[in-house]
């Protein structure tokens, strides 16, 4: 399959610029990472994020719960910060679309992560190690040309 690529921030409209009268129609693009978190390895690194992107969502969507022997616990961040995107994701006793609370300092980390890029890791606490479990993060962002937009 054949792919496209861009550089820099996708912005959509008819309108570019604001004018006195009126107000700009355009919009950053939403774009999406995805990857299957591997059981028994940790940290994992699922994607890089380009610089000055904000994260509209993070979808954690367990296929099949892990088999461990008391919990396997998944957090989100970066190097430094492991619970910078999500606080403990109990990935053993649930299946499905596991919704991500939002905290007030997540919301700040993630409204837009700064001038440089950023590395999006996965932390997988097992207490007894799994034979199974398939999990996939999919990341949900727009890439925008600066903080102050």
């Amino acid at each position: 399959m054949a792919s496209t690529h861009f550089k820099g921030p996708i912005v959509t409209g008819t309108l570019l610029e604001a004018t006195d009268s009126v107000t700009t129609n355009a919009g950053y693009s939403v774009l999406t990472q995805r990857k299957a978190i591997v059981k028994n390895t940790t940290p994992q690194t699922l994607f890089k994020l380009p610089a000055y992107s904000q994260i509209i969502d993070i979808f954690v969507d367990v296929i099949t719960a892990w088999d461990s022997a008391t919990s396997a616990v998944l957090t989100i961040g970066k190097t430094g910060s492991t619970t910078l995107f999500s606080s403990s994701i109990d990935i053993k006793n649930n299946t499905g679309r596991i919704a991500i609370p939002v905290t007030a300092a997540m919301a700040t980390a993630i409204y837009g992560i700064g001038a440089t890029d950023v590395t999006v890791i996965a932390t997988l606490v097992e207490t007894g190690v799994a034979t199974v479990g398939a999990a996939k993060i999919t990341v949900v962002y727009a890439q925008l040309e600066s903080t102050t937009v």
